[in-house]
């Protein structure tokens, strides 16, 4: 069940003319079409299968499905009406251009939530029991559900290194506090590589390619976020970096339980 609210939903309704029963100006086929492309989901199939009008079945999918695959959708299906509309050389309302704005606000806020499930699953990690990151992953969400990725990038940056710091001290790492955020990692990955923790040769060619992604984090932090005086990085590169670290995080974490559970 993914996280909109009525007041959110109602904002894709009116601009995809939901009210008449239709959707935008598809047919059952190209609706069935246009969500398989966008998600694998066949809408008139499985838990769809019932005698239903294209904007039930929308309301419906958003109903039943998660934060996921409900903001790949509608941020498809947003796209696609803008499109549309300049295809057709149709002229943008002021009314329907406030409403493409708040729908693309309520599906930034939607994929905070997201990141911020994947957020919660990190920090249930033991080695993260100190009050510092509890008060950092709390900053972090604030912003990500606040539709405010540019907001959260200097305090994912310290978040990481703290998770890092964290890992080193656990596994018996030997580390300096001078540590860039890339370091960290990259004596985290050769501890990884020397325990066998990991059995593909291609993870362990992505894991090491995530030392350059960390080492450039650390220039954004510096230079394109609230830790100083900067020009702050654009919502949409600030929502991309999110994403990547928060995943590349998860990621570890899961490597981390595994290895809890083995034992």
């Amino acid at each position: 069940m993914s996280s909109l609210k009525i007041k959110e939903t109602s904002l894709f309704e009116k601009l995809f003319g939901m009210e008449t029963g239709y959707v935008l100006n598809f047919s059952d086929r190209t609706f069935q079409n246009f969500i398989l492309e966008s998600t694998g989901i066949d809408i008139f199939d499985g838990q769809y299968n019932a005698p239903l009008s294209k904007a039930k079945r929308l309301r419906l999918f958003w109903q039943k499905e998660d934060d996921y695959i409900t903001h790949k959708l509608l941020s498809d299906m947003l796209a696609y009406w803008f499109e549309n509309k300049q295809a057709y050389g149709q002229e943008f309302s002021d009314e329907e251009l406030l409403l493409h704005e708040k729908c693309k606000k309520a599906l930034d806020i939607l994929q905070g939530t997201n990141l911020v499930e994947d957020l919660n699953s990190i920090i249930s990690v033991d080695v993260l029991n100190y009050q510092s990151i509890q008060i950092l992953s709390a900053e972090i969400k604030e912003k990500l559900l606040g539709g405010q990725p540019e907001l959260a990038l200097d305090r994912l940056h310290t978040f990481s290194v703290r998770y890092f710091r964290a890992l080193c001290q656990k596994h018996r790492i030997a580390y300096e506090q001078k540590d860039a955020l890339h370091t960290l990692f990259s004596k985290y990955q050769k501890y990884l590589e020397a325990s066998g923790r990991v059995q593909s040769n291609m993870t362990l060619q992505i894991i090491k390619a995530n030392m350059n992604v960390l080492n450039n984090f650390n220039h954004v932090r510096n230079t394109e976020s609230y830790a100083h005086d900067n020009v702050i990085l654009n919502k949409n590169e600030s929502k991309l970096i999110c994403n990547h670290v928060i995943s590349l995080l998860k990621f570890v974490d899961e490597i981390e339980m595994d290895a809890e559970y083995a034992f």
